[in-house]
């Protein structure tokens, strides 16, 4: 159980720079040495992020537990790829929020993982449910102020977006990772 949590938490910490990398990419004033640096820690981020989803998957099929949860965080690995390298340097708006929304989502897949690999779960269905319905209700607000900042960007520059989808993206996290706690 230790190489599953040490693992979800370092690609977890991991995809968080990718999508700040990927925020401040898509709302950057000009190119410049700033915005290169951050295409660089972007491709590096998610490439390792990548090879230790690989391993967690391997982990969880080796132990049998939490199978699930890490298929379904290599699946959105590969799809966040495939995404990245069909849209290029100037996806169109929709394909910018397929790939924030499937960060988020590996993000919180990670989170809920690292959740359940840090704690027992002892806790009563209600309180599962209020967990599951904050859950959602963060996803919702993070694909909102998602869609708001790429959107906002593609009309002009919107730095207070940034920390919106930042703080959105760890609220995401944390919820994830109580869930994780209760299931």
């Amino acid at each position: 159980m230790r190489a599953a949590r040490i693992l979800a938490a370092l690609a977890l910490a991991l995809v968080l720079a990718v999508l700040a990398a990927s925020a401040y990419i898509r709302l950057s004033p000009a190119p410049g040495p700033a915005l290169d640096a951050a295409r660089m820690i972007h491709r590096v981020s998610a490439t390792l992020a990548g090879i230790f989803v690989l391993l967690l998957a391997g982990v969880a099929l080796a132990r049998r537990s939490g199978v699930f949860a890490a298929l379904g965080a290599l699946a959105l690995v590969a799809f966040l790829a495939v995404l990245g390298s069909a849209a290029g340097r100037s996806p169109p708006p929709a394909a910018a929020l397929g790939n924030l929304l499937g960060g988020l989502a590996l993000a919180a897949l990670l989170a809920w993982l690292l959740g359940r690999a840090r704690a027992p779960r002892e806790l009563g269905a209600r309180t599962r449910r209020v967990a599951v319905l904050a859950l959602a209700a963060a996803a919702l607000l993070c694909a909102f102020i998602g869609w708001s900042a790429i959107y906002a960007a593609h009309a002009g520059p919107a730095p207070l977006e940034l920390a919106r989808e930042l703080g959105a993206a760890l609220l995401l996290c944390a919820l994830a990772q109580l869930q994780g706690r209760l299931a």
